[in-house]
């Protein structure tokens, strides 16, 4: 199966091609305008590996939490190709974007992901589904050994070990393509939840 796998939910837009469970694609870009950086991505990944829309069978979209205009405009996108090549197209967190990519170095502790907002604030996501905004000085303690990811994650975790917090620091800073591909893989095939194709929010302004 062909699997695309879009992103805007931070600071970046991104586009990468799956196939048959292989990476085989990956093109990012600053992310100005959510829609039209995806849109010039998505043409030219496909262009470059020969594929047409309708030989997709899958596309993959974070649904956030982060930008207001990064996710509606990855959504409008993933929707509107899904249309036009008739294949599904399935929603997934940032944290479980996250969770997946680092899952090995996490040593199974939970996974607290942060990244920048505007304003000097933190997007908050404890286990991938509690999401809050917090300024830096007020993230909560957590009760027991946690693992973060974010690109605010270095910031996070000065505040936090600085307090004897016991927390781990993993790789993870944006989302991965490949792991929102095998998420979506998974929920389709019904290994996970379903997750309705809607945007999770924080903030207008982020």
């Amino acid at each position: 199966m062909i699997t695309l796998a879009l992103d805007a939910a931070l600071w970046t837009s991104s586009v990468t091609l799956i196939e048959d469970g292989v990476e085989s694609l990956h093109r990012e870009s600053a992310q100005g305008s959510a829609g039209e950086a995806l849109a010039e991505l998505i043409a030219d990944v496909l262009a470059e590996a020969g594929i047409a829309p309708a030989s997709l069978g899958l596309i993959a979209v974070t649904i956030g939490p982060g930008s207001y205009t990064g996710v509606r405009g990855a959504l409008a996108v993933a929707r509107g190709l899904g249309l036009a090549s008739g294949c599904p197209v399935i929603g997934v967190t940032v944290g479980e974007a996250m969770g997946d990519a680092v899952a090995a170095e996490s040593l199974g502790r939970p996974l607290w992901t942060f990244s920048g907002a505007k304003r000097g604030a933190l997007l908050t996501m404890e286990a991938g589904e509690t999401v809050r905004m917090v300024e830096p000085g007020d993230i909560p303690r957590p009760p027991f050994p946690v693992a973060v990811a974010g690109d605010a994650a270095i910031a996070a975790m000065g505040v936090m070990a600085a307090r004897g917090d016991d927390v781990l620091l993993t790789s993870a800073r944006q989302p991965s393509g490949f792991s929102i591909a095998r998420i979506a893989e998974r929920r389709l095939r019904g290994e996970i939840p379903p997750r309705d194709l809607a945007p999770l929010y924080i903030d207008a302004y982020v």
